[in-house]
């Protein structure tokens, strides 16, 4: 679910929350839903430095 829109260093902060989130967080629906509002939370970000 890479995302070439995301800046390099945006990339992988993701790839590092995403690590964070698998580690403490068991259940697999609210994995999903946490990584779902991490990109959504980034493309945000993203759109208000342009």
């Amino acid at each position: 679910m890479i995302n070439k829109n995301f800046s390099k260093s945006t990339r992988i902060h993701i790839r590092n929350e995403k690590a964070r989130i698998r580690r403490t967080v068991s259940e697999p629906k609210e994995r999903e839903r946490m990584i779902s509002e991490l990109y959504l939370q980034s493309r945000r970000n993203s759109g208000n430095a342009m």
